[in-house]
This record gives C-alpha cells, sequence and structure tokens, in this order.
C-alpha cells in the first residue's frame, strides 16, 4: 500500500507538472518557482486521501516517514525527468551542457545546503500531510457511528 501510495504522488505531481508546463508554454506565462512546494503538498494530499480511502486508517509514523520519504525521491525523479525534457526541447543538444556549466564555477556546499534545507522542509510539511491531514479526511469520509466507539 505504501508503494502504490508513492506512485499516486508521484503520478499526481507529473500531471500537475505537465499543466504547469503546458501553461507556461503555451500562454507564455511565468510560475513563480515557490509554487513547485505547493504542486508537491497537493499530489501528497492526493495520495493520502487514497490512503486513507483504502486502508480506513491513518499511517503510522513509520508508515507516514516511509510515505515521506519515497514521496520525496518520486518528486526528484519526476521533476529531473521533466526538466530534462523541457532542456532538450527548449535549448536543443546542449541544453544540459550549458546548465551544468553555470554551476562549475560554484563551490558545492552552498548547492548542497540548499537542497538539504528544502528537503527537510519538505519532509516535516509531508509528515504533516501524511499524519495530520490524514486524520482529518479519515474524520470526514468516515465517521464513527456512536453506537460503534468502545467504551
Amino acid at each position: 500500500m505504501i508503494t502504490r501510495t508513492i506512485l499516486v504522488v508521484a503520478a499526481l505531481y507529473a500531471a500537475i507538472q505537465f499543466c504547469h508546463l503546458a501553461a507556461q508554454s503555451l500562454f507564455s506565462i511565468t510560475i513563480p518557482p515557490m509554487a513547485q512546494f505547493g504542486y508537491v503538498m497537493a499530489a501528497a494530499y492526493g495520495g493520502v486521501m487514497s490512503y486513507v480511502n483504502i486502508q480506513r486508517r491513518v499511517p503510522t509514523w513509520k508508515e507516514a516517514t516511509v510515505l515521506s520519504a519515497g514521496s520525496i525521491l518520486a518528486v526528484w525523479i519526476v521533476s529531473a525527468v521533466f526538466f530534462l525534457v523541457y532542456l532538450n526541447l527548449e535549448e536543443g543538444v546542449h541544453g544540459l551542457q550549458n546548465f551544468l556549466g553555470i554551476f562549475a564555477g560554484l563551490p558545492v556546499w552552498p548547492i548542497v545546503g540548499v537542497l538539504t534545507g528544502v528537503n527537510v522542509l519538505q519532509f516535516i510539511t509531508l509528515m504533516f500531510v501524511f499524519r495530520w491531514s490524514a486524520r482529518r479526511i479519515l474524520v470526514r469520509n468516515h465517521p464513527v457511528n456512536p453506537g460503534d466507539r468502545q467504551k
């Protein structure tokens, strides 16, 4: 079930990312980079809705940790694929070389620091989605009847 949920998150993120790139290309608009963070949260929320509706329970802390880490990995993979496709379509064959050339003169530690900070922030918010939001979805979609409660 955890793998299925991570795949749902990846598929939802890919669909959102496709719409994002299509809107940028077709309408020549610029969407702020922080929107990507919202896209990840929206995809995670869709994944947790799927999880709760099938399992009818909230993920445990261990499951939420695996779901969060797996979702971050899936988002990185989807983002890398879309980025490479976008670079190839917009810049041609030398797009990746030009992009990597930008980072050739920079020290590695600031890049690693920023990426680590972003991943930690995403992990914390994904844990929030997979625990707190899951609890709210469970209560809203599957209310407990008063006669079913244990005394």
